[in-house]
């Protein structure tokens, strides 16, 4: 059996672990966030271009399109990867106990003490 200090020390790496997992996901909004938000200015700004007619301005408002997709897919394969590195293989794959107890033996005095 563990002792109170064993499930002290459990329990505050647990907390621990949980922070830094809190701290990964809040890392991870902050990220898309931030793209939603790119990619919306970059979309005022192809729109602004166009009503402009300017051709150097759509230009410009494609390339920055371009560099957000390019950035996008790279946080993707980038997150995409750290996921599957860091998830847990599928529990439900994993060898599952017997059904039903072992048979206790017939040999012996019959107490299932083993003397």
């Amino acid at each position: 059996m563990a002792t109170l200090k064993q499930m002290q020390d459990a329990v505050n790496e647990l907390k621990t672990d949980v922070a830094n997992e809190t701290a990964v996901d809040q890392s991870v909004l902050v990220l898309l966030q931030g793209q939603a938000s790119e990619l919306a200015a970059i979309k005022q700004q192809l729109a602004d271009a166009v009503a402009s007619g300017d051709p150097a301005a759509i230009q410009s408002s494609i390339d920055d399109l371009t560099n957000l997709h390019t950035t996008m897919t790279a946080n993707a394969a980038s997150l995409a990867a750290a996921v599957a590195a860091n998830t847990v293989a599928d529990p439900t794959n994993a060898p599952s106990a017997p059904s039903t107890p072992p048979s206790t033996p017939t040999s012996g005095s019959g107490t299932g003490s083993g003397d």
